[in-house]
């Protein structure tokens, strides 16, 4: 009976001992798919990473998308020449009427061909990724500034404030001590389109805008009366200056707008702040 018990005893140890051994290997094999897992992740990433760092350091590397081009980060740099739009087309001349070559995001670091239009409002840039292409110069940002002309406004006795002489045709940039600092030769509304008369102030400006109703737009606007602005020289429906309203700068010629060059729409765009004192007379 003892040898029964003992023998008994026996199996169910072995059998204990074999469930202990099986659970062990599991836990063992679990624990070896676990870090061979991990292992082979962490591979991967670091391949994937490096892939990525040669990516995004490379200027040719870009995403497409519907014939859309977007480029990466660090091409969206605060120095140099970049885009200022939203989103600018590049075309494959010097004129809205030619083809788009791309589209090209805000903020995206562009290469300058120094190649330019005859009026000089396009000009010929490079793109990363190597396409080239015509775009309107007032939709790029340049870091190259005059530095005389900055050192000099420095100098000035500050509010400005702008004249008007409609007998003229001239805009007058005043300091505050009635020094004239700069004098703009101007274009101001037509017989029928008056410029009116009076004393405004400064509220608003854009880089551009279109009139679909009069087929024509201007860079460079600044408000100083409602829809009454300095502008540069329209241009068609091409963003193309039209030439033989360039000629009539000097003249009465405008719908009522004040029209200027557009380097000196420009100026005043870029240095006459809201507020500003405007006198037509």
């Amino acid at each position: 009976m003892k040898n029964t018990d003992y023998a008994r005893h026996e199996r169910w140890v072995k059998r204990r001992r074999a469930r202990r051994m099986h659970r062990a290997s599991a836990c063992l094999l679990l624990l070896i798919l676990f870090f061979g897992i991990r292992a082979l992740v962490q591979f991967t990433n670091k391949n994937g990473n490096q892939d990525l760092d040669k990516e995004t350091s490379s200027q040719d590397t870009h995403l497409t998308s519907q014939n859309r081009y977007f480029w990466n980060d660090n091409t969206a740099v605060s120095k140099g020449d970049v885009v200022t739009a939203n989103e600018l087309n590049l075309r494959s001349g010097p004129s809205a009427k030619y083809g788009i070559v791309c589209f090209v995001p805000s903020g995206t670091k562009i290469t300058l061909t120094g190649e330019l239009n005859t009026d000089g409002t396009w000009i010929k840039v490079q793109v990363p990724g190597g396409k080239s292409g015509w775009c309107c110069r007032p939709y790029l940002q340049s870091d190259v500034v005059d530095t005389a002309a900055n050192h000099a406004l420095v100098q000035v006795a500050y509010p400005l404030s702008i004249k008007v002489s409609l007998d003229d045709q001239k805009v007058m940039v005043f300091d505050a001590k009635g020094l004239a600092i700069k004098t703009f030769t101007c274009s101001s509304g037509e017989s029928g389109s008056e410029t009116p008369t009076g004393t405004f102030s400064v509220s608003n400006r854009g880089i551009s805008f279109y009139n679909s109703n009069l087929g024509e737009g201007a860079y460079y606007w600044t408000s100083f009366y409602g829809d009454y602005l300095f502008h540069s020289i329209p241009f068609n429906q091409d963003y193309e200056i039209k030439q033989n309203e360039a000629e009539k700068l000097g003249t009465p010629a405008s719908h009522g707008c004040i029209r200027l060059s557009m380097d000196d729409a420009k100026w005043i765009y870029d240095h006459i702040q809201d507020g500003t004192k405007v006198t037509v007379q």
